[in-house]
């Protein structure tokens, strides 16, 4: 019997608070799911897990109980949901009421997808969803007014495994492994009004039919026009970080107004966080428990850690080692961005070396570049290699601006 661990209490200030420390009855679940493995080779290169297990792999032979091969609606069916079946979808199931799936086999062919439209609600807990189709399934649909309650569940293999199109605030995403899908999370409301924490999206080997050409996953959360906060509240504990690993891109945002907090990048090969156009506000978060301590963004073995593009950036509290090129870029800010970007510990393979006191970048690398800018910048107690040298004072190999045309 599985308890049924639901985040709904969030919604409000005093019961936020209560949920969050009943989430740490779950201890043992999240030792499963939360193992997120961060270690990377010494070079920054990060090869594909060894012995990896698809899901579909887990399921040679899939002797389904339930099947939905023609367009379906919740209301029509003789059940209110799913309890430990497996089911095989290839049409579209549209939520129109409350239905729950519980510790459920999903696979899904190729026309196979779940949308949840105004008046109806997807609860699912402890379940896989996957599929073995060349070109993967088209994933979880929130419409206008859809609400969804997603926990503790396996997705793999989908184009954009959920799509948030609704600004309902009855939409949660918390403790899931989002693995080889194109995207993770994709979300285009007007106003994305949701709690995503504490999930873990990977890349463990190459996707079937990448949307982009890449074996490897577009993105972990795709922001597209919209307006959305990704992360734990500004008071929380460890466990509420989203992971991002193994992709091109672990967060990309498209003219969007980015809200982020405690989140771990680890071995992506474009960026952990790109954002081009719009606003990005990335920082930490304060220490539930003792307020005098805080959680920090970590960065370790990316291509680049945070690469902004017109972007008015507040970047703080970050860790940011073992960068493959620039721990921090910002550029093309030509319309009079604002750029803060404070109070984060900057590390370079090998270390500085002067030169008639400039600093001398390694391969190359560097902690912070503005380049193509005409932004209001505020740049200022980074911390690089961890010395106690800081802003204004920094090293060129930490903070180096580029006159529009050469860096």
């Amino acid at each position: 019997m599985k308890d049924n661990y639901s985040f709904a209490a969030l919604r409000g200030t005093s019961r936020h608070f209560a949920a969050l420390r009943g989430t740490l009855k779950i201890f043992g679940l999240l030792a499963i799911l939360l193992i997120f493995d961060k270690t990377c080779p010494a070079q920054n290169v990060c090869p594909w897990p060894v012995n990896n297990i698809k899901l579909c792999d887990q399921y040679p032979n899939f002797e389904t109980t339930t099947q939905i091969t023609s367009p379906t609606f919740t209301s029509g069916l003789s059940v209110t949901g799913w309890t430990g079946k497996k089911v095989f979808i290839n049409s579209l199931l549209t939520v129109n009421t409350h239905f729950t799936i519980l510790d459920c086999a999903i696979k899904f062919g190729p026309h196979g997808s779940i949308q949840v439209i105004g008046g109806g609600k997807l609860s699912s807990f402890y379940s896989k969803y996957f599929s073995e189709n060349v070109n993967g399934w088209n994933g979880i649909l929130i419409e206008e007014m859809g609400q969804l309650e997603f926990e503790n569940n396996f997705v793999e293999d989908a184009r954009k495994a959920i799509q948030i199109y609704s600004s309902s605030s009855n939409i949660i995403i918390a403790f899931n492994s989002f693995n080889r899908n194109d995207i993770g999370i994709y979300i285009r409301a007007k106003w994305a009004n949701a709690l995503i924490i504490a999930n873990q999206f990977n890349c463990t080997s190459p996707l079937y039919c990448p949307i982009g050409g890449t074996l490897r996953s577009t993105a972990g959360i795709y922001l597209d026009n919209t307006v959305a906060s990704i992360g734990a509240p500004l008071l929380t504990f460890a466990l509420t970080t989203n992971g991002f690993r193994n992709m091109q891109d672990g967060i990309y945002s498209s003219s969007s107004l980015l809200n982020f907090n405690l989140g771990s990048f680890n071995c992506n090969v474009g960026n952990g966080i790109h954002a081009i156009g719009g606003t990005a506000n990335i920082s930490g978060a304060v220490n539930f428990w003792d307020a005098s301590q805080s959680f920090k963004n970590t960065f370790d073995h990316n291509r680049r850690d945070v690469r902004a593009e017109g972007v008015d950036l507040n970047l703080a509290a970050g860790v940011h080692t073992n960068c493959e090129t620039n721990n921090i870029e910002s550029a093309l800010n030509q319309n009079a961005e604002e750029i803060n970007i404070h109070n984060n510990n900057l590390t370079i393979d090998g270390g500085a070396t002067t030169s008639g006191g400039v600093g001398v970048v390694p391969n190359s690398k560097t902690g912070i570049t503005l380049t193509r800018s005409t932004a209001i910048n505020h740049v200022q107690w980074n911390r690089y290699n961890n010395s106690n040298l800081l802003e204004p004072s920094t090293p060129w190999d930490c903070f180096k601006t580029c006159d529009g045309r050469q860096c």
